[in-house]
């Protein structure tokens, strides 16, 4: 009978986003946002927005942990509760390309929690009006993959992509501290016209995103994960959205096969551990096929092009008279 098995190889997989850049967050817009969903004190006829920060610092307590105010109604909201709170209520969002769309909508403090809202934008610089319903991320989405997009802009009828962040905004919203004017990329420019429906013919681009852009679903499965442990040896198919290629990173870890035993009559020689190895990647494919190796197999991971990222050799064969190797390749 054989005494020793080889050992069981298995791939684990765990993705961590890049640490989140807030650079940029102070130049996403917002607009349409539900003005009831925490305690909200309403003032008018307040001269600039500065007054309105101004007032929310004086206010007792908590009472005030963030404001908006509108430059051309010279209304200010005084809002009980943080802007992370309600900033995701708004129905209207835009931003920078490259922006952390998810960390900048969760920023509370700092220049970077500062928002614009109520943009008129430059027709001339459209370079596509998608007619849709598109989530925010979606929209930022399309525009990484349109040539030349720079800024990106949706609302419930349209996601629009700019070749230029240029907009005149009305209103401005941000945390009681910092103070605004200290944030000189923050300011509000009343406007005296109404926001026109670009006109450009709509278009129509097949995407398939995500809410999850650093997360990975396996075999066209529902469901997404962070991590995953693979111990099966059927090949596996792990697939990242488009989103992925932003701010993504991926750590493999991967063993080998074990080699096979070797044993006589008095003999028994085990089969040696598969070779470990681990790699660190920027997500740079949609696409990622896992293969664990069985016993005396490799375990490794191509991407769609079929470039191998990692390769795991496996273990040693025993003999009667000794066990397989498991020194590392490069000992």
């Amino acid at each position: 009978m054989r005494c020793f098995k080889s050992i069981l190889p298995f791939f684990i997989l765990f993705l961590s986003k890049v640490k989140a850049e807030l650079n940029g967050c102070n130049e996403i817009v917002i607009s349409d946002c539900d003005r009831n969903y925490c305690n909200r004190q309403s003032e008018v006829d307040f001269p600039s927005a500065e007054f309105c920060q101004l007032t929310c610092q004086f206010m007792a307590g908590d009472s005030c942990q963030s404001w908006a105010f509108k430059s051309n109604e010279k209304l200010c909201d005084l809002y009980g509760c943080q802007l992370s709170e309600w900033v995701p209520t708004c129905k209207q969002f835009g931003g920078p390309v490259n922006v952390n769309l998810e960390a900048c909508i969760q920023q509370d403090s700092g220049c970077e929690a500062f928002k614009r809202g109520h943009c008129n934008f430059k027709e001339e610089n459209i370079l596509a009006n998608i007619a849709g319903n598109f989530r925010a991320e979606d929209c930022q989405v399309l525009c990484t993959q349109f040539p030349g997009c720079v800024f990106f802009h949706t609302d419930e009828h349209f996601c629009t992509l700019f070749s230029a962040n240029v907009a005149e905004c009305d209103s401005v919203s941000g945390p009681p501290v910092p103070e605004q004017a200290s944030c000189n990329e923050i300011t509000t420019t009343p406007t005296t016209t109404q926001t026109t429906t670009p006109t450009t013919t709509p278009k129509t681009t097949p995407i398939t995103t995500t809410s999850y852009p650093c997360k990975f679903t396996i075999n066209n499965e529902n469901a997404f994960y962070g991590s995953y442990l693979f111990n099966s040896s059927a090949e596996t198919t792990i697939k990242f959205s488009l989103a992925s290629n932003l701010a993504c990173q991926a750590t493999f870890v991967a063993i080998g096969g074990g080699g096979t035993g070797g044993y006589s009559s008095f003999y028994y020689g085990g089969g040696g551990s598969g070779y470990v190895e681990t790699v660190v990647i920027d997500i740079s494919s949609t696409e990622y096929e896992v293969t664990v190796g069985r016993e005396s197999s490799n375990s490794y991971v191509k991407n769609k092009e079929g470039e191998v990222i990692i390769n795991a050799l496996r273990g040693g064969d025993g003999n009667d008279t000794s066990g397989g190797n498991v020194l590392f390749p490069n000992s």
